[in-house]
């Protein structure tokens, strides 16, 4: 019997460390995104581009609508059950430029869990920084004098947001939701299920 019971304990004690050591990982994980997700914001000085790139981007992805924009805000109406409201501000800096930060909200908790907020952000940082590339210095090119030049065919090159391709959240992100809707209805089937089915939904709305 004590045999048997020490091996209760050492199970026991087995599934802590692991939960422990996902807990950690979860966090280290999620402290990166943090940094890649204010590392990565836009940053400019004449940022005429990069905030007509935000407004673009706002109008595609937050389904609520534009409810006011000015030269320093962007701000749709509030969010709904599977719908989240987006703002969107530019702020100055101390060396003379300004940062353009998105910001999520949500009618439920579980609507604006951090993993997916990050991967939001930067989305939407690589989305406005398409406004920071440097423009082409080549010379031009002189035209044939036997024949007459033609004028440059437009450029079919498109911004795109570079998001996931899939019109699912990827494996990291259904993980993250399954396990805090787990934690929040830790003994209700159906409300885990309706909190897994509305994070999915946002997720999805604001990444394609």
């Amino acid at each position: 019997m004590k045999i048997f019971g020490l091996g209760i304990l050492l199970i026991m004690a087995t599934f802590q460390l692991m939960g422990c050591a996902h807990v950690l990982n979860r966090e280290a994980t999620l402290a990166q995104w943090r940094k890649e997700a204010d590392d990565t914001r836009a940053k400019c000085a004449d940022c005429t581009l990069q905030w007509d790139l935000a407004q673009q981007w706002v109008r595609e992805r937050c389904k609520t609508g534009i409810k006011e924009v000015t030269d320093s805000l962007i701000e749709t109406n509030p969010p709904g059950d599977y719908s989240r409201a987006c703002i969107v501000r530019k702020r100055p800096t101390e060396d003379g430029q300004y940062t353009i930060d998105l910001e999520l909200k949500c009618r439920f908790a579980e609507g604006c869990m951090e993993s997916n907020v990050l991967t939001t952000r930067k989305a939407f940082n690589q989305y406005v920084n398409k406004g920071n590339a440097e423009p082409t210095n080549d010379p031009p090119v002189a035209a044939n004098p036997q024949q007459p030049s033609k004028p440059p065919e437009p450029s079919k090159e498109t911004v795109k947001p570079a998001n996931n391709p899939s019109k699912e959240p990827p494996d990291n992100i259904k993980k993250e939701i399954r396990a805090k809707c787990a934690s929040d209805f830790p003994s209700d089937y159906a409300q885990q299920a309706e909190c897994v089915k509305r994070q999915e939904a946002g997720w999805m709305e604001l990444n394609h």
